[in-house]
């Protein structure tokens, strides 16, 4: 290694080594390390999913070929978040869910939408040919899918659905096309347009919409791969998939709530991973 390189290394070392301690200070180690937490999680998702469904998870599904680069999407999360990098680990969040979105519901398009003129094929390298071809077609949209796959995860109605979710999708959308309020609060509440120093607001902020972004990524890989997933429907509505580490709330009969605390979702995914194997 170079004494330039070195010497930058060691630089950025210094440069960023109060934002970490202050983050773990504050936080404590478990919400400070949270995305490590998700990062096991996503690991043990990977291994039992192929240990179950072998190389049908990825040859036939895009969940499943998508799942494995999960694993160092939400290390480099940790790394953004422990150097308060919030912004960009939201843009990043924001990416990761839209893009399991569109794999979760181009999986199971026959049943999400059954009244399409065309499906997508049985293979993989088929289903992104075909999602290539229609990528600009509004009905791809990223709001259209995610809303038609919450619904189908989550019961409830889409207006009480997108009031739950909606908060947490317009600040991460905000972080990946900068709105007015980001842009002002680097000048004007913290100081972070210079430096991205630890702001204790901003990171539970962003662990609360992880929760909710991971609450629905597991819900999807937790559905098996695709000839397995056949959902049972009733009157009143699809039967919810309860997302790893889950708390369900009940109000009148319809599930209003779906908390993932990150820090400890490892520690409740391992029994759920035995179903898979």
């Amino acid at each position: 290694m170079s004494n330039r390189v070195a010497a930058f290394l060691t630089q950025f070392h210094d440069d960023h080594h109060n934002t970490r301690n202050q983050t773990v200070v504050v936080l404590g180690e478990d919400e400070a390390l949270a995305f490590e937490a998700l990062t096991t999680d996503a690991i043990e998702l990977s291994v039992a999913v192929e240990n179950r469904y072998g190389d049908t998870a990825f040859a036939t599904s895009l969940v499943g070929l998508f799942l494995p680069s999960l694993v160092k999407d939400v290390w480099a999360l940790q790394l953004d978040f422990l150097h308060a990098r919030y912004p960009e680990a939201g843009r990043t969040m924001r990416v990761l869910a839209e893009k399991m979105v569109r794999a979760f519901s181009i999986d199971l398009y026959a049943k999400l939408c059954p009244n399409a003129t065309d499906y997508p094929g049985a293979t993989s390298a088929e289903k992104l040919n075909w999602y290539q071809a229609r990528e600009r077609d509004r009905e791809m949209s990223g709001a259209k899918l995610t809303d038609t796959a919450v619904q189908f995860l989550v019961a409830g109605t889409s207006e009480s659905l997108r009031t739950h979710f909606g908060a947490m999708w317009k600040r991460l959308h905000a972080m990946a096309h900068p709105s007015a309020d980001l842009i002002r609060s680097g000048f004007e509440v913290s100081g972070r347009h210079v430096f991205n120093h630890f702001d204790e607001t901003l990171a539970r902020l962003l662990l609360a919409d992880a929760a909710e972004v991971f609450a629905l990524l597991w819900g999807m890989v937790m559905l098996p791969v695709p000839e397995d997933r056949a959902r049972s429907r009733s009157a009143t509505g699809p039967v919810p998939a309860r997302p790893a580490g889950a708390t369900v709330a009940e109000t009148g009969g319809r599930r209003v709530n779906a908390q993932l605390r990150p820090a400890t979702c490892s520690g409740g995914l391992s029994s759920r991973c035995e179903r898979l194997r």
